[in-house]
């Protein structure tokens, strides 16, 4: 964040880079991880067409969640908020987020999923492994 406040970005960029600031402030200080406002951002990100962006904030809220257990309502924003993105079921951020955020409720998912079928995992794969 503090690398893109130094650049030259428009005032609607400055404004997505406060607003952002300012909800991982608020989720920081809140109940916790998945409180807040961070899985209602990442919803906008989506509507706005910033998929990367959302996955992103959800990658880290669905860590931090992991470690801290946020609760049932609070993981069930931030699984609703990465269901809602227009993604395969398969999709490894998406399973990730999953995995983290409810490992009892969609683990076996995430386990579940055939992920040789993406490029990056089959690569990995033939490198560690030869297959």
């Amino acid at each position: 964040m503090r690398q893109a406040t130094v650049l030259e970005v428009s005032g609607r960029q400055r404004e997505r880079i406060g607003w952002i600031r300012q909800s991982f402030d608020e989720w920081l200080s809140s109940a916790g991880p998945g409180g807040g406002s961070l899985p209602g951002l990442a919803e906008q990100l989506t509507d706005e067409g910033d998929h990367d962006l959302a996955l992103r904030l959800l990658r880290g809220v669905s860590i931090a969640a992991y470690w801290t257990g946020p609760g049932l309502e609070a993981g069930g924003r931030i699984v609703a908020a990465v269901e809602r993105m227009p993604l395969e079921p398969a999709d490894p951020r998406r399973l990730g987020i999953l995995a983290y955020t409810a490992p009892l409720e969609r683990g076996a998912t995430a386990l579940a999923a055939d992920l040789r079928r993406w490029p990056y995992v089959r690569a990995r794969a033939q490198l560690a492994y030869g297959e």
